[in-house]
């Protein structure tokens, strides 16, 4: 599935949420985070994020994912259907 230009919801493990408090996101305990996706690679999801001097991008890597949640309007079906 094609991720980039996609809000979608990742449940993020806690040495992830370690990751991003580090990279100097506000996650307050939460595993469920909301991003916009700019694309995706082996690593991870380039996702973007609004910091003092502008719109970011940041690496969230495959490991720390531990499930994502694709809104129904940007999902697409792929395979038979019934």
């Amino acid at each position: 599935m094609k991720l980039a230009d996609k809000h979608v919801g990742a449940v993020i493990s806690q040495e992830g949420q370690a990751a991003l408090e580090l990279a100097g996101l506000d996650v307050l305990e939460v595993s469920f985070i909301d991003f916009l996706v700019d694309e995706t690679d082996d690593l991870g999801m380039w996702v973007r994020v609004n910091r003092e001097g502008g719109e970011h991008t940041l690496l969230v890597r495959w490991e720390f994912i531990l499930a994502l949640d694709v809104p129904p309007e940007d999902a697409r079906r792929i395979g038979l259907r019934s």
